[in-house]
């Protein structure tokens, strides 16, 4: 595909990108996972092969956010960053994950421990006009867009 999120999406799974809920487009930092626990993954496939499975990085592919308030729609200002969640590349075969839920210019810009937002989420990052574009994003007082790369390179290399 064309973007990032079907793309990864085929590359996780091994199915054509069209084949997920999301026919074109990418997925915001809020959207539900595309992968349905119970299937098959590259992390999956190599945890039954006996492999230690891990992944860091960008995962652009949704994960399951909880609300302040049950049945709330969830977007910005509406995620329990406290809570557990629930859906993330822990219950799809992955024995580590450390994720941004979504690019960089999409909020929530958080990592994602596992089942953890790591915070706490109190900052909001505004708006960058084009050239430089970007969405207004919860964040953590602490994150810096700037310095991904080289936490996320840190991270590997740690981990391994």
């Amino acid at each position: 595909s064309a973007v990032c999120t079907p793309s990864r999406y085929s590359l996780m799974t091994g199915r054509y990108p069209w084949r997920s809920i999301m026919k074109k487009r990418v997925l915001n930092g809020y959207g539900k996972s595309l992968i349905e626990i119970g299937q098959q993954t590259l992390g999956s496939i190599f945890k039954d092969a006996g492999y230690h499975t891990a992944i860091i990085g960008k995962w652009h592919l949704g994960v399951k956010w909880q609300t302040k308030n049950p049945g709330q729609k969830v977007e910005f200002g509406t995620v329990d960053f406290t809570k557990q969640v629930l859906h993330t590349p822990k219950q799809l075969g992955f024995d580590y994950s450390y994720i941004l839920p979504a690019s960089l210019d999409s909020s929530p810009a958080v990592y994602i421990e596992n089942n953890t937002a790591i915070g706490p989420v109190n900052s909001i990052v505004e708006s960058i006009e084009f050239p430089a574009y970007s969405r207004s994003a919860e964040t953590t007082s602490s994150f810096s867009h700037v310095e991904v790369l080289d936490h996320l390179k840190d991270k590997v290399v740690d981990y391994i």
